[in-house]
């Protein structure tokens, strides 16, 4: 019965915890161990004959931070969807975004999204 007991435990403790480890972001970029710094594009760009020039820029940031000494607790802030970029940018129309990751160690990352547009 306590072996029961200690597994139904573990199982549990093992399913709750799992919840805290999934991430879902609409771009993974590779990951490097020591560190990362990747650019591309974060959508297509359709009007191939706008002038790039021209447009307006709006740029999101967002920081994770893991604790990982003694509670390996993360922390996440900053805002980088589209639409919210370009709100705060004056922004109407949205051309195309790119994106940059930063990662140092797995520990500190930087997820930062330029949008392009008119306004």
């Amino acid at each position: 019965m306590m072996r029961f007991a200690l597994l139904l435990c573990l199982l549990v403790g093992t399913t709750l915890g799992a919840g805290c480890a999934q991430v879902r972001m609409p771009v993974v970029p590779p990951q490097g161990l020591i560190y990362t710094n990747v650019k591309a594009p974060a959508t297509i760009d359709t009007q191939l004959n706008v002038d790039r020039s021209e447009l307006t820029v709006g740029t999101g940031e967002a920081h994770y931070l893991l604790e990982f000494l003694i509670t390996r607790i993360g922390f996440a802030w900053g805002e980088t969807s589209i639409s919210s970029v370009a709100r705060g940018a004056g922004i109407d129309t949205v051309h195309y975004a790119d994106y940059e990751v930063m990662s140092i160690l797995g520990i500190y990352q930087k997820f930062t999204l330029n949008v392009y547009g008119e306004s």
